[in-house]
């Protein structure tokens, strides 16, 4: 049992480190001249880019 549960975390860190690695790609490399803020968490400079929302979909779409 603690082989097949060393398997599994071994093929989910694998999958979260891909993960990981397009969303910073696309961090790098698609960031555009004129990147705007998408929304504001809890205050005026605690901003959300529309790079930030970007690279989450990626990542979640990536894992499901």
């Amino acid at each position: 049992m603690s082989d097949q549960l060393d398997q599994l975390k071994a093929e989910l860190l694998e999958l979260a480190l891909e993960a990981a690695h397009r969303a910073g790609v696309l961090l790098r490399d698609g960031r555009p001249d004129d990147l705007g803020v998408a929304a504001t968490k809890t205050s005026a400079v605690d901003v959300v880019t529309e790079m930030d929302l970007a690279s989450e979909k990626l990542i979640t779409g990536y894992l499901s």
